[in-house]
C-alpha cells in the first residue's frame, strides 16, 4: 500500500506529546544505582529487545486496551488527551526497553509492582542506550546530542544492524512522526516491529505489528551498538 499519512481528527500527533523530564518523573527512592548493575552491552541488549516487541504483536486498542494503558502509564499519560487518543509508538517501545533490562539485569518484577519497577531503570536507559520517552521528537533530539543519530542515507543503511531504532516522517514538515525497531534491513527496505501502528494508519493505527517500510518514509536511525 502507498506509505503516505493517513490520520484522523481524534488523534493526536507525535509533536503534540509533552516532553519528559525523567528525572522528575522517577523519584530518588525509586532510582537504582546503574553502576551497582552488571554491564550489559549494547549489542545484547538491543537484540534482546527485539525478542520483547516481538512478545507484543498483535496487541491493539480494540483486544488489550489494559496493556496500551500501561505502556502509556509508564510515562503518566492516559490512553487519550481532550477526548483524543495519544500515541504510543514510542511509550510502548520504551516500556518493552525497560521489561527488557530488567529481564537481563535479573531484577525482579511482577504484574503488581512493574510500572513502578520498570520506571526505576529509566535512567538507566538513558544513560546507556537510548532516551525512554513517549515523544519520537525528544529521543531523536537526545541520540543527535549523544552522537547516536544516523540520518537515513545510502552510507548510513549500511551502518544499520537489528535492534536499532528507526524513525519516519510521513508528512511535509521535519518533525518525526513515529518509533519502531529494526529487525532487519535490505536494499529496498527495512523490516521493523512497531507500536501503534496499522493497515490504514501509519502512526496511530492502534496496533503492535511487524512492517515492511521503504526508505523514503524513514528520517534516520539510533544506533545501540
Amino acid at each position: 500500500m502507498d506509505e503516505t499519512l493517513v490520520k484522523e481528527n481524534n488523534e493526536l500527533f507525535d509533536h503534540e506529546i509533552q516532553e519528559i523530564d525523567l528525572e522528575s518523573l522517577v523519584s530518588s527512592d525509586e532510582q537504582i544505582d546503574f553502576e551497582q548493575l552488571s554491564v550489559i552491552d549494547g549489542k545484547t541488549f538491543a537484540l534482546s529487545l527485539v525478542e520483547v516487541c516481538g512478545e507484543y504483536v498483535g496487541t491493539s486498542r480494540s483486544n488489550n486496551i489494559d496493556q496500551v494503558a500501561r505502556f502509556l502509564k509508564l510515562f503518566g499519560l492516559g490512553t487519550k488527551s481532550n477526548g483524543k487518543w495519544v500515541p504510543y509508538c514510542a511509550a510502548g517501545l520504551s516500556f518493552a526497553a525497560a521489561k527488557n533490562f530488567c529481564n537481563l539485569a535479573n531484577i525482579k518484577y511482577n504484574s503488581e509492582n512493574a510500572l513502578k519497577i520498570f520506571r526505576s531503570v529509566l535512567i538507566t536507559l538513558k544513560n546507556r542506550y537510548f532516551m525512554p520517552t513517549p515523544s519520537c521528537y525528544q529521543m531523536k533530539n537526545w541520540a543527535i546530542k549523544q552522537g547516536k543519530w544516523l540520518p537515513n542515507t545510502a552510507t548510513n543503511r549500511a551502518k544499520v544492524k537489528k535492534g536499532y531504532l528507526i524513525l519516519f516522517q510521513f508528512d511535509k514538515d521535519t518533525l518525526p512522526d513515529h518509533v519502531g525497531i529494526v529487525i532487519s534491513i535490505d536494499s529496498d527496505s527495512v523490516q521493523t516491529i512497531e507500536f501503534n501502528t496499522g493497515d490504514v494508519d501509519n502512526i496511530n493505527g492502534g496496533t503492535v505489528a511487524r512492517k515492511n517500510r521503504p526508505f523514503k518514509v524513514i528520517q534516520g536511525f539510533i544506533k545501540l551498538y
